[in-house]
């Protein structure tokens, strides 16, 4: 009896010094406890909390195993043990700890929650789900839990759930600036985008040097185009840390976007000095040196980041764009190869199980061409169909559902299939025997061994004859002069420059002898009337053809046309491959299909290239296809 009441006084004692934080005098007290009572579970216990607490996992396991074996029904016993198992990694076991603690006395909102993190970190995102949920049912105005109970929705893309949770979570703890953030994050993923900049705003003003915050509300400024407001926010973060790359790389992407790319240079070279191992520092400057129209210092810039981390898709695909650019297509297929390795590319693989072409004889065989990323990238590869049916294959091609039509009257000896809704594949096309199967931006690394090896016939599309005389017959009773067709917007950005102002085309069209049309697809009309109205002339639009859903409409108004001027997009390509004379203003650094230092294009005989010189300006282009057009008018 002495014995036991010198141990509970050890105990008591050293629970003294631990309350008081003397974790030394209370590990004394308590080592000298379980040298009296080795099998004493309280001892045991007491230790492991003061290791736990320490930040001695390690430590504190053997302790706590102990414990639970001597004492299996203490709830709290299990818990600390489950958070050691956590601790050390062992989440399998903590999970079993964490449970026995809850069966021993249910209820206990922080053990279900711990639970529940534990859970959500093996990916068992359900049963997280429910042990948080849990635990707010217990205490449904405890903020922290709410947070947690949004980021378990969260991972099982309950995104609107997860929202609500988080406004709980900030509406509970209105001066967190964390519970803000994580309402922003998804407001943001939720498309709510001026709800995700206020709570952005919020978080910041309560903890105003948040980098987490002011990047991702600068990556919002900046997807809105708002380039100085994006600026300034990725600024207050480098203030804040000079040298974070990550956000110098930010800082170079955005001057990329705003079309400085002098000001992105400086940035990612400032990048590369503070981490010479950084490929998204290499290739930010690649870009930045390209868009100059410094492309040997570009492709030295991608090489380095390619040698740097070996499978870098994003390096590997800007090698390969821009040795094509210089017409190295031995080099450049192999590097454009990785187009399927990055991420967000705009295309999938197609579920074709055939063995790829890469060369082998096609007399007697059946190749399937499948089509990829846009319609300008479809069409510009389908000129090399005829090629393929010279070398005696037959010829399966799955475009996209709107061209099926023009291709099929295009290619009267190849069977088209159109691609279907959510990318099924057509029955027949399923059910056809196939040798071989290859995606269409392949194709010409096999059939050419460069730009002048395409030998690409002009036309190679068919427009519906009678719709075409239908619609000049039309536009001549709508206007008199030479039809010149205009396009100048892309609504994909990601190539560079794709948005003239079609103000600044003035010397091109206000000028007598000509009649206007309109070609831009989707709703443009605020510009084309502001543009009409400010230069005094007509332009006209056609409100029975929907260039965006109906093509074979579109490729017939495009061929009614005497001459097309366009920047560089879908119309340029859909005129090329009609034979439709086409004019086509390029940046300094077009993508990589137009090459470099000429103004033919390989791809289409009836295009000519206007490109933007290093020391030019956009208007200087403009000029010079205004003097184009003086001379083709005399």
């Amino acid at each position: 009896m002495a014995a036991a009441r010198d141990v509970a006084k050890l105990i008591t004692d050293g629970r003294r010094h631990h309350a008081a934080g003397r974790h030394a005098d209370a590990l004394d007290h308590y080592r000298r406890a379980l040298a009296e009572a080795p099998d004493d579970a309280e001892a045991h216990n007491l230790i492991g909390a003061i290791a736990l607490q320490d930040g001695d996992a390690a430590a504190a396991l053997p302790h706590l195993e102990a414990a639970a074996r001597q004492a299996p029904g203490r709830a709290d016993i299990h818990h600390h043990l489950a958070e050691a198992q956590r601790l050390l990694g062992d989440l399998d076991a903590a999970v079993v700890a964490y449970r026995a603690a809850l069966r021993l006395q249910p209820g206990q909102a922080p053990v279900l929650a711990q639970l529940a993190a534990c859970l959500g970190a093996m990916g068992r995102h359900e049963e997280a789900l429910a042990a948080i949920a849990e635990a707010r049912r217990i205490v449904p105005a405890d903020a922290g839990f709410a947070a947690r109970h949004g980021i378990a929705l969260a991972r099982l893309d309950s995104l609107a759930a997860a929202r609500d949770a988080f406004a709980e979570a900030a509406a509970n703890a209105p001066e967190d600036a964390g519970h803000h953030f994580n309402l922003a994050h998804m407001e943001e993923r939720l498309g709510a985008k001026p709800a995700a900049a206020r709570a952005y705003r919020r978080a910041i003003r309560l903890r105003p040097g948040y980098k987490e915050a002011l990047a991702n509300l600068a990556t919002l400024m900046q997807g809105e185009r708002r380039y100085d407001t994006a600026g300034r926010l990725f600024e207050r973060v480098l203030a804040a840390d000079p040298g974070d790359v990550q956000t110098l790389n930010s800082i170079a992407n955005l001057r990329l976007e705003e079309g400085a790319p002098d000001m992105a240079e400086a940035v990612a070279r400032r990048a590369v000095a503070l981490d010479p191992d950084s490929a998204a520092s290499r290739i930010n400057l690649g870009t930045a040196l390209l868009n100059q129209g410094r492309v040997a210092a570009a492709l030295d810039a991608y090489r380095d980041g390619v040698s740097i981390v070996p499978d870098d898709a994003v390096a590997h695909l800007n090698l390969g764009t821009t040795l094509l650019l210089t017409g190295d297509f031995e080099n450049g297929c192999r590097e454009y190869a990785w187009r399927w390795k990055t991420a967000g590319f705009q295309s999938s693989r197609r579920p074709f199980a055939q063995p790829p072409w890469t060369g082998q004889d096609l007399a007697g065989k059946t190749i399937l061409v499948w089509g990829e990323q846009g319609v300008g990238d479809e069409i510009m590869m389908a000129g090399l169909i005829p090629g393929l049916m010279a070398r005696g294959a037959a010829i399966a091609v799955e475009a996209e559902a709107r061209l099926a039509p023009l291709f099929a009257r295009s290619f009267a000896g190849a069977d088209i299939y159109p691609r279907g809704v959510d990318g099924a594949v057509d029955p027949g096309l399923a059910a056809r025997p196939i040798d071989y199967q290859i995606p269409s931006g392949s194709l010409f690394g096999h059939l050419a061994g460069g730009p002048d090896e395409l030998r690409l016939g002009s036309p190679f599309l068919v427009a519906d004859p009678a719709r075409v005389a239908d619609l000049r017959g039309r536009y001549a009773n709508l206007a008199s002069g030479l039809r010149i067709g205009i396009s100048w917007y892309s609504r994909n950005p990601k190539w560079g420059q794709r948005h003239a102002a079609l103000a600044d085309w003035r010397p091109i069209l206000d000028r007598p002898g000509i009649a206007v049309f309109d070609l831009q697809y989707g709703d443009r009309r605020a510009e084309r009337e502001a543009a009409a109205r400010a230069l005094g002339i007509a332009i006209h639009h056609d409100d029975t053809i929907d260039a965006l859903r109906d093509l074979d409409a579109f490729a017939a108004q495009v061929a009614a046309m005497d001459l097309v001027v366009s920047i560089s997009n879908s119309t340029v390509h859909m005129a090329g491959a009609l034979g439709v004379p086409c004019w086509t203003l390029l940046p300094q650094a077009p993508y990589w299909r137009w090459f470099l230092n000429r103004d033919d294009s390989p791809w289409y005989p009836s295009l000519r290239l206007f490109r933007q010189g290093t020391d030019e300006d956009s208007a200087a282009v403009v000029g010079r296809v205004a003097a184009a057009l003086d001379e083709r008018l005399r």
